[in-house]
């Protein structure tokens, strides 16, 4: 399931509406992952006082490992601002 929006853009009467995502230019653009796993994944990491390991998220929110690793590294990187095309 996507989340699209229907946006009417002024400009040519041609263009009456444009489709756009309300997941584009963020870390959930390309995930087949439900949003709340996402959401809890990003809840785990932040309220934790120490390291929050891959196998501990994993086993977490119930997800293959390389999922998890991808997950955290994509949520680390975007709240450490290393890579500047991800948006929360």
């Amino acid at each position: 399931m996507s989340i699209v929006a229907f946006l009417w853009v002024p400009g040519s009467k041609k263009e009456k509406s444009k489709k756009k995502s309300l997941l584009a230019h963020t870390i959930f653009v390309h995930s087949q992952l439900p949003l709340n796993v996402w959401f809890l994944a990003i809840q785990l990491l932040t309220h934790r006082t120490n390291y929050m390991s891959t196998m501990e998220l994993h086993r977490s929110l119930n997800v293959n490992v390389k999922t998890a690793r991808m997950i955290r590294r994509k949520i680390i990187e975007t709240l450490t601002g290393v890579e500047g095309k991800y948006v929360l």
